[in-house]
């Protein structure tokens, strides 16, 4: 697991998406650390926000794909692609 920590957390998602061992592995809550980790290694990257997990947070900022929240809008912030 400490290896997982000197990824960027752009590596860290994709390389969840991998298997679902290493999906099951770094979606745990015992991962948090590593996540932590990993987004201390990024210059001038914000907090996460108390209302998203890290693996939300690393896909939020790091996945390709648009993202959209379909909920209540007081329950998280919705965000939106632009293209």
């Amino acid at each position: 697991m400490q290896i997982f920590s000197h990824l960027h957390p752009r590596d860290l998602l994709r390389i969840s998406w991998t298997t679902k061992a290493f999906r099951r592995v770094l979606t745990t809550t015992s991962s948090k650390t590593v996540w932590m980790d990993s987004f201390a290694s990024v210059e001038m990257l914000p907090p996460c926000p108390d209302d998203m997990n890290e693996v939300e947070y690393a896909s939020f900022l790091f996945n390709p794909l648009c993202q959209v929240w379909i909920g209540d809008p007081s329950a998280r912030f919705g965000f939106l692609c632009s293209g």
